[in-house]
């Protein structure tokens, strides 16, 4: 299969077809300004927005996409954002691990004690 693949060419429900290769190359240029791209944490963070965005398009309820998604909006400090994300990962799941740890945070980042110390206390409550 190997030896296939390096000639160019790719397996296709049991025929054998030449793969296509991009013929353009790239410009040194171009190459510079991807690796800015890559490099930026910010265009990094969007990225991984995106990836979450499309999963919640497959599955509103997914918890994993909804907390990672709260992880990066927390991340550039849209705590509003994050905190709506939190509160329904709680309501799918209120013993989602981090969950509760991560709302105590963004809520003391905020200045808003009192929903910090609530969320910090269900939080040891989840861990025991």
């Amino acid at each position: 299969m190997r030896d296939i693949l390096e000639t160019g060419f790719m397996p296709v429900l049991g025929e054998f077809k030449p793969m296509r290769w991009p013929r353009r190359a790239r410009s040194s240029k171009t190459v510079q300004i991807e690796q800015q791209e890559f490099d930026d944490p910010l265009h990094l963070v969007s990225l991984r927005l995106k990836t979450c965005e499309d999963a919640l398009r497959k599955n509103p309820d997914d918890p994993d996409a909804l907390f990672t998604k709260a992880v990066f909006l927390a991340r550039i400090r849209e705590s509003r954002r994050a905190i709506e994300c939190l509160k329904r990962v709680t309501t799918i799941n209120p013993e989602y691990p981090m969950a509760w740890g991560l709302m105590s945070l963004i809520y003391a980042r905020m200045g808003d004690m009192e929903n910090a110390k609530a969320c910090r206390e269900k939080s040891m409550t989840e861990d025991s």
